[in-house]
């Protein structure tokens, strides 16, 4: 390294490697290490980062700004240094000051943004966006009088912070409009109108001709006065048709037909026959004789009309023959509903009992016979008709009956 020039007092920057090398022979004896000690400046300056542990200095500046004021001074004079103002009270120390709104304080003007609490206000003039609020507020005087005045029909009463209005109880206009149900005890009126009707006609009126105006019609009779007429339903009263929509109480009814909605009633009542149930008797004439091997109807035109059970016994006696020798006849009850059937038709209702049969070997013979039949399910108040089925055995000649006698009984 060669370093020319300059006093023992110069300072050069190497490294130490350098130092070493400078050092390590001799070769340069008079050069000193000053890295423990420092850097002596009065005035200069420095351009790069610098890192230093201590800076002591009378005053420090930084550009143009003395920045005593940012550094913590210790001192025996620790006071308040900030100050209290209106409604402001102050304390705590220099380091630690506080600062108060006094308890009660005293402004020009107030504004608050959000939701305010007060227990009491006072102002000469309180103001709400622009309305002054005096008229809202009671006041309080010596003259505490009802200024609520009465008029017509109207009477006051109370004092001028609580005045007490009342209708007159005897008020006089000139039209009255009721809305709702209204209970009036005495109406009078030159002419009362309901509606555009002139109500003068339904009140009674008093007068020397004291007669009853309401005339009897039918199944009414009337009495009593004008004034105090009497309508009367006639003991037995004749109509055409009666309807009870409640429960009603008859002691008798009488009609051809009864009818409860659409049901014909006649069936659930009882009557004066049927406590010993309907009854038949006839002795017909002789039918004409036939010849069909199926057998015919008779026509004999016997019928019974069940009253009670619906339930009926029928008999059938006489005798019969057959023209021709070695031959015979059958013979057995029918019975129907509807039209009667008529001599030599065909067979038809319902056959009843056990079908009888006679043989003969001579056809001058006329033997007695007897058919019996409990029929039973009959409609009660419906006509049924009652015959003789007769058929010839045999192939051919003739089968008759005859003196035939009919008897039905209802059980």
């Amino acid at each position: 390294i060669n370093l020319q020039g300059g006093a023992a007092s110069d300072y050069y920057h190497i490294t130490s490697a350098q130092h070493y090398l400078l050092t390590e022979n001799n070769d340069a004896s008079s050069i000193h290490n000053h890295n423990s000690s420092y850097l002596n400046l009065s005035g200069g300056t420095i351009s790069g980062n610098i890192l230093l542990q201590t800076i002591s200095a009378t005053t420090i500046i930084s550009g143009s700004t003395n920045l005593y004021n940012i550094f913590s001074t210790t001192d025996n004079n620790d006071i308040t240094r900030v100050q209290p103002g209106s409604n402001i009270t102050t304390g705590g120390t220099g380091n630690a000051p506080t600062i108060n709104l006094a308890a009660s304080p005293s402004v020009n003007g107030f504004t608050a943004s959000g939701n305010t609490s007060l227990q009491t206000v006072s102002a000469t003039t309180i103001i709400s966006g622009s309305t002054n609020l005096y008229n809202i507020f009671s006041t309080t005087d010596t003259n505490d009088i009802t200024r609520v005045q009465p008029g017509s029909n109207i009477t006051t009463g109370g004092t001028g912070n609580a005045p007490t209005i009342n209708l007159a109880a005897s008020p006089s206009v000139n039209g009255f409009t009721a809305s709702g149900n209204t209970s009036l005890q005495t109406v009078s009126a030159t002419t009362i109108i309901s509606g555009s009707t002139n109500l003068y006609n339904i009140f009674s009126t008093t007068d020397t001709n004291d007669i009853t105006r309401i005339q009897p019609g039918s199944n009414i009779t009337t009495g009593g006065t004008g004034n105090a007429p009497t309508v009367s339903l006639v003991a037995s009263p004749s109509v055409n048709s009666l309807t009870a929509s409640g429960n009603t109480s008859l002691q008798t009814v009488s009609a051809t037909t009864i009818i409860s909605g659409s049901t014909n009633l006649y069936n659930i009542f009882v009557t004066p026959t049927s406590a010993i149930g309907a009854n038949y008797q006839a002795t017909p004439i002789d039918p004409t004789a036939t010849s069909s091997a199926v057998g015919v109807m008779m026509g004999l035109a016997g019928s019974i009309t069940p009253t009670k059970s619906g339930n009926i016994i029928i008999y059938i006696v006489g005798d019969c023959d057959e023209s021709a020798n070695s031959r015979g006849c059958a013979m057995q009850i029918r019975t129907g509903t509807g039209v009667a059937p008529a001599n030599a038709a065909a067979l038809t209702g319902t056959a009843r009992g056990s079908l009888i049969n006679m043989a003969q070997n001579n056809s001058t013979i006329r033997t007695p016979f007897a058919c019996c039949a409990m029929v039973t399910g009959l409609s009660v108040g419906t006509p049924y008709w009652i015959d003789l089925s007769l058929a010839a055995v045999g192939g051919s000649g003739n089968a008759r009956v005859r003196n035939i006698s009919i008897s039905a009984m209802e059980q």
